[in-house]
């Protein structure tokens, strides 16, 4: 791009190629003098002097852009110091840090979590004493960025959380950013439905689909994955838990004296906000899959699948959370209780089991008397 010589029918002709629109003119004759070029020149030697034009552009431009770039970043740092002074962030951090000392993970997520929230507090310029004022704002940019509406729960709680702070170290009044309005959280739902770049929900399997297609996983490897998805499903595992299992050099299995049968004791490590005993949980080896699925875990015969390999394979958004997501119906398949299979899923409440598991389309009617 730039500038070109040619020769044409032994006349010179100097050509200027863009980039935005993309075209390529002829450079005016009349232009020549300005550009540096003449009329009694060589061919070669228009060619040195465009390259020397190609160059000098190159440099001008670069010096536009870090010109640019520079007056961003001192916009930037104005707008953080105005907003989030340095001192009294270090000191709000200091504080997370002490709330949560004793433990790693949260507290990572937190500061996770505060690099986000001060991002839109620059970006829209938010004063702590006016961010109930400001509410509309805040959620007008939730709505432009079609964050999840959990993501946003947690971003206002981090925001309000500074807000409170703030206003304890200079003694200003305060009131939080309420909670995203019902009609707001809609909106951002229908505009996540329609982005291509948000990644979708899990869709759910049955046990017949996972037993019908286990001949698509053809090879060795292949068959490793459909085994991984068969541990994950007959137990209701997360994708971490299986790798977890992995790890570990001996499967953890106990027996237990009051149901009389053998459990799987899997770590939760999505845990991070109890500590570490209590972060376990326990699987009944019930029914004939989880009899099965158990000496899979024991041969350690299984790999975690691509979610592209599923996606090749299954005609519908299956992923590697499918088979935990499919555990609640299946498990009311086979008449156990709903407050049991919350507890093998590691909920804390039913209430997370029935929303976010259940399939709201399933149903178990019960068995007709013969006539």
């Amino acid at each position: 791009m730039g500038y070109t010589a040619r020769k044409i029918k032994n006349n010179i002709y100097i050509y200027h190629e863009s980039y935005k629109p993309r075209t390529q003119k002829i450079v005016p004759r009349d232009n020549y003098i300005h550009l540096g070029f003449s009329n009694s020149m060589s061919l070669e030697e228009a060619k040195i002097r465009c390259k020397e034009l190609n160059i000098e552009d190159q440099i001008e431009r670069t010096n536009i852009k870090k010109t640019q770039t520079l007056e961003r970043i001192r916009k930037q740092k104005l707008s953080y110091v105005a907003f989030l002074p340095h001192t009294r962030v270090e000191r709000f951090i200091s504080e997370l840090e002490a709330d949560y000392s004793d433990n790693p993970e949260r507290l990572n997520n937190v500061k996770k979590l505060w690099s986000s929230a001060s991002k839109i507090i620059t970006t829209l310029k938010l004063d702590f004493t006016k961010f109930f004022d400001n509410r509309n704002l805040v959620y007008n940019y939730f709505k432009n960025e079609a964050y999840s509406p959990d993501y946003i729960k947690k971003l206002i709680w981090i925001i309000n959380k500074w807000g409170e702070f703030s206003a304890r170290q200079v003694s200003a009044y305060y009131k939080d950013i309420p909670k995203l309005p019902s009609t707001a959280k809609q909106i951002i739902l229908d505009k996540r439905q329609g982005k291509d770049d948000i990644k979708r929900a899990a869709d759910l399997i049955t046990f017949k689909e996972l037993k019908n297609l286990r001949t698509s996983f053809k090879n060795q490897e292949l068959e490793m994955q459909w085994n991984w998805m068969f541990v994950a499903f007959s137990f209701g595992l997360r994708p971490t838990e299986c790798d977890w299992l992995l790890s570990q050099p001996h499967t953890p299995i106990e027996y237990d004296k009051q149901n009389k049968c053998q459990v799987l004791k899997i770590y939760q490590s999505k845990l991070t906000s109890v500590d570490h005993k209590d972060r376990f949980k326990v699987i009944p080896v019930y029914l004939e899959n989880q009899k099965e699925a158990l000496k899979l875990i024991e041969s350690k015969n299984f790999k975690r699948p691509l979610n592209k390999t599923l996606k090749r394979i299954f005609d519908h958004n299956v992923q590697t959370y499918s088979p935990r997501k499919s555990f609640t119906d299946f498990m009311l398949e086979n008449k156990f209780q709903l407050e049991d299979i919350s507890i093998f899923l590691g909920h804390r409440s039913i209430d997370m089991t029935w929303r976010h598991y259940k399939g709201r389309t399933k149903f178990n009617l019960p068995k007709r008397k013969a006539a």
